[in-house]
Formats: structure tokens, sequence, C-alpha cells
């Protein structure tokens, strides 16, 4: 993969990708709250020039998204411009978590977690 853009921006560091996929690692502190996704998909925006995209997630070990956040995150109008994602989750505890995300906040984009990139790649394609 070729890289567009890149930028590190709130608790995110953002790449996006020539295969059109953008790419966000969040940093272990501080926590991902509402401001701060406002903040990335902002970024989101301005890196795509406003192009829908699919959506790759990888967390630091110890990075929880606040209650608020979760909710937010689940709605359509939240990030208009993802058209699905994928989150790379190692730890148990996020694992537990995103269980939680799925089944409580009902996210309204297609969404999956994976313990492998790569598989989290090839889904993400298939929605380009």
């Amino acid at each position: 993969m070729e890289v567009l853009s890149h930028r590190k921006v709130s608790v995110f560091e953002l790449t996006y990708g020539d295969d059109g996929i953008m790419y966000v690692d969040k940093f272990e502190q501080p926590i991902d709250t509402v401001e701060s996704q406002r903040i990335g998909l902002k970024a989101v925006a301005e890196m795509t020039g406003g192009k829908r995209v699919p959506l790759l997630v990888k967390y630091a070990d110890y990075v929880f998204p606040d209650a608020r956040g979760r909710d937010n995150w689940a709605k359509k109008e939240t990030a208009p411009l993802i058209i699905a994602e994928a989150h790379i989750a190692h730890s148990t505890a996020l694992r537990l978590i995103f269980k939680f995300y799925m089944t409580v906040n009902k996210p309204f984009r297609p969404t999956r977690m994976f313990t492998d990139e790569a598989q989290a790649v090839s889904w993400l394609q298939s929605f380009l």
C-alpha cells in the first residue's frame, strides 16, 4: 500500500492508503471521546477530499472509548463518510468491550472485530 496522506490528530494517527482504506491507530492516552472523534472525522474528510471510505482501527492495548464515545460513534449521522469499519483488538478487555458495543450500541455501519489485520483489510475491500 502506498500512503496518500498521513496525519497525527487528537488521539489518532491517520493513514489514507491508495487501497482506499483509512487506517487509524489509537494511542494509549488520552481516552477516545466524542470530541476526539469529531476532530478525527474532520481530518478524515480533509485527507480523503470528502470521499466515503472504510475504516480500519487498531487500538493500543489499554484504550477504552468512554460510554458517550461508543454511543456517539454508533450513530449514522456521526460519521457519514465511513462506509464500514473493522476493529483490530488483541486484548481480552477490548474484545469484551467491543462485544458490548455491538450488542448494546448496535452500530449503524457494517462493523466487525478482527485479530488479524490482513483479514480485516480483505473484508473492508469488499465495500469499495
